[in-house]
């Protein structure tokens, strides 16, 4: 069975877990395509014998009665192609919305670089300049890899066994950037990725770190002269144009 067989090929394990998240969705799509061709290929033979019936054998009765079955029919087929374009639609958007966020948090688990190079990618992402200490680099790589981490600068300076005024110092001359303003940039743009793969609002500000998703709408509107909320629609409509 295709929902219930375990692949050992990553990829294709991976399919199916998409599969299996959307098979509802799926098997509505499919349910509504055989109902589509079902009625598709009745409506020749109603019609015939419609036909048959109202030329050949002189009765009007069941013509009418055969015509009424193919108006029935297309009725059925065109409902039965509107039912499986929304659910089908519907299974390829929730299975896409699913890897897209498996493949970031994979990003993220795998390689901080790769993460900072799709970052730099992404059209509305803000300006985010890279350390190259060995300090603020460690901090940098492991945000990446987690922005929603809550440590404060001198906790970072404790477990690198320097002063938080060493590594908030270094950040500004490495980055052009405070420490503060340096996380908050990170936490945005990482934040656009999220909206962009369909999570809720409240749901990004909590990953990301921020402690209130009042205070994530904040900061994305003094960052990008919009909320969150707005933005994924001016998005949406973008990528609809």
């Amino acid at each position: 069975m295709i929902f219930s067989r375990s692949p050992a090929d990553p990829s294709t394990r991976l399919l199916h877990r998409a599969l299996h998240r959307v098979r509802g969705a799926f098997l509505r799509s499919v349910g509504w395509a055989a109902l589509r061709q079902s009625a598709f290929l009745a409506m020749p033979w109603l019609l015939g014998r419609a036909v048959d019936a109202g030329v050949e054998s002189g009765s009007p009765a069941r013509a009418l009665l055969y015509g009424a079955a193919f108006l029935a029919a297309a009725c059925v087929e065109d409902a039965g192609m509107r039912g499986w374009q929304l659910w089908a639609t519907l299974a390829d958007n929730r299975a896409g919305t699913w890897l897209r966020s498996r493949l970031l948090k994979a990003v993220l688990a795998e390689d901080p670089a790769v993460f900072a190079v799709l970052c730099s990618g992404h059209r509305d992402v803000l300006p985010l300049p890279r350390p190259t200490g060995r300090a603020a680099t460690t901090v940098a790589d492991e945000l990446m890899r987690n922005p929603g981490d809550p440590r404060t600068a001198s906790e970072w300076a404790e477990g690198l066994y320097t002063s938080s005024t060493s590594l908030r110092r270094a950040f500004r001359a490495e980055t052009g950037l405070a420490f503060s303003e340096w996380r908050t940039r990170l936490r945005l743009n990482h934040s656009l990725h999220l909206l962009a793969a369909g999570h809720m609002v409240s749901t990004v500000a909590a990953r990301v770190g921020f402690v209130s998703t009042n205070g994530y709408i904040l900061a994305f509107r003094r960052y990008f002269g919009e909320t969150p909320g707005a933005y994924v629609k001016r998005s949406a409509s973008r990528t609809a144009a």
